[in-house]
């Protein structure tokens, strides 16, 4: 067997309550982000076993995506459950490699912002002659891990690293929002993204532009793409839950999208504030303005709230099956092409999470000389009131032959069977990571067991403070 070369994790939302990495008091009322979970210190058992199977090299971490939760939670709360996290996965050391790869998601993308402007003053401004004219910033890194790369030190990551109670300090490495991996024979290639943009939300600003502005050309290049609507990603889903204690009043605001009754009832009161009742004369106008009102909050703040990760019924909706099938035919495929001499690999997977629904699948796209093999290592959280079988955490392992495997860590589901650790490939069959990895928790299924069990546990907990938030009536302040 290839030695195991990279551990890929998304979604974990550290700090987040709806976690169920983050610790909650006994009555599940409140986070406690200074103490390490029982199924974070599993999760960190877990993760050194598959990292033992990386020979004499240690294994590569990579945090893709929303790994910090800082839209609905304080960078403190964020932090010190991330540290935690470390403590649980990177000791004892030796197993993984000391620097880390961090890819901003949605939650996160603060991370690339301060490491998009830590690059530009480092490696650019800094070094400018006096009265130089000075040149835009870049919006993205180079994807493929070779000397163009370039990582940036993710400066916040690297000082809650370094402040950890672990003995060797890890450092912490920026790109986004692609990575990709290239094979010796550049036969085979591993692309990872957090996966926000497949989902056409977080392209709003690009799409509202080509209504506004018809004769604009759409984004052309992933830098294009990230310059549009890197804002607005960043406003909404990275800066909000952090506004003081209006912050808390987002969190609420989050939780409640996640039941249809209590979003409606918001939607409604917000309707009531736009359209005020008139001079009895005028009742008639306040009457038709409110239900045009609520037409249109339901068209925007609507669209918003239903999220891919409330979409039931499939792995992939219709909006991100379509929007993953853009995203790799008009961005990716340039990319590999740019990074790669102008040859496409014939052999490629597409790894990325943000859904919170793991799958593995095949899928054909425009552009490809084959399918691509697509791997969702989906989330950490409690999204919805009621259980969901299609939601569950994965690690996506990759060899150093850039064989991938999923290892389905639990799923949502009351059957016992089901929500077992299990292993899964893109098609279906094994290939030599795969059944090395079978192999590995049919040796010792106890570290396995025990955190399905625990995640069972977790899962139950988390949804009764998500239920208790959704029945409030205001947030905490």
């Amino acid at each position: 067997m290839s030695p195991i070369r990279y551990l890929i994790v998304s979604d974990l939302h550290l700090g987040a309550s709806n976690s169920i990495l983050t610790m909650l008091s006994p009555d599940a009322a409140q986070t406690l982000p200074d103490v390490a979970s029982p199924l974070v210190r599993q999760l960190g058992d877990c993760l050194q076993c598959l990292a033992a199977l990386s020979g004499d090299s240690p294994a590569q971490l990579v945090l893709n995506g929303d790994f910090l939760e800082l839209a609905l939670a304080g960078t403190n709360a964020a932090g010190m459950t991330f540290q935690r996290f470390l403590e649980s996965a990177l000791a004892p050391p030796g197993r993984f490699r000391d620097e880390v790869y961090c890819l901003p998601g949605n939650h996160d993308h603060h991370l690339w912002n301060l490491a998009r402007e830590t690059q530009y003053v480092d490696n650019y401004l800094s070094k400018l002659p006096p009265g130089a004219e000075i040149s835009p910033e870049y919006v993205v890194t180079n994807m493929f891990l070779d000397d163009r790369l370039k990582p940036v030190p993710a400066h916040l990551v690297n000082a809650l690293g370094a402040s950890s109670r672990l003995a060797a300090k890890p450092s912490f490495l920026t790109v986004y929002p692609n990575l990709a991996l290239l094979s010796r024979d550049r036969e085979r290639c591993v692309v990872i993204h957090h996966g926000h943009y497949v989902e056409s939300i977080y392209s709003l600003i690009s799409r509202l532009t080509a209504i506004l502005f018809p004769e604009t050309a759409p984004p052309r290049e992933i830098w294009d793409l990230e310059s549009d609507n890197g804002a607005w990603i960043d406003f909404f889903w990275s800066a909000l839950g952090r506004s003081g204690a209006s912050g808390k009043d987002v969190e609420l605001f989050y939780d409640k999208m996640q039941s249809e009754a209590a979003f409606d009832q918001i939607l409604d009161n917000l309707a009531r504030a736009a359209a005020p009742g008139m001079p009895p004369r005028w009742g008639w106008l306040s009457a038709v303005k409110r239900p045009l009102v609520l037409r249109v909050l339901r068209a925007t703040l609507g669209k918003v709230a239903r999220r891919e990760v409330l979409e039931s019924g499939s792995p992939l909706s219709e909006d991100a099956a379509s929007g993953l099938k853009r995203y790799l035919e008009r961005y990716v495929h340039r990319e590999i092409l740019r990074g790669n001499g102008g040859r496409v690999p014939p052999d490629l997977t597409f790894v990325f999470g943000h859904t919170h629904k793991p799958f593995e699948d095949q899928r054909r796209f425009e552009g490809y000389p084959g399918p691509i093999k697509v791997l969702n290592s989906g989330g950490w959280v409690v999204d919805t009131p009621e259980p969901d079988a299609l939601h569950g955490g994965a690690v996506v392992v990759v060899d150093d032959e850039l064989n991938a495997a999923s290892v389905r860590m639990y799923q949502e589901t009351p059957d016992a069977a089901a929500s077992q650790v299990r292993i899964a490939t893109a098609t279906g069959a094994p290939n030599p990571l795969s059944a090395e990895l079978e192999r590995l928790v049919a040796r010792d299924p106890a570290p396995w067991s025990r955190f399905a069990a625990m995640a069972a546990e977790g899962v139950a907990a988390h949804r009764r403070n998500l239920l208790d938030k959704i029945a409030s009536r205001t947030g905490p302040r």
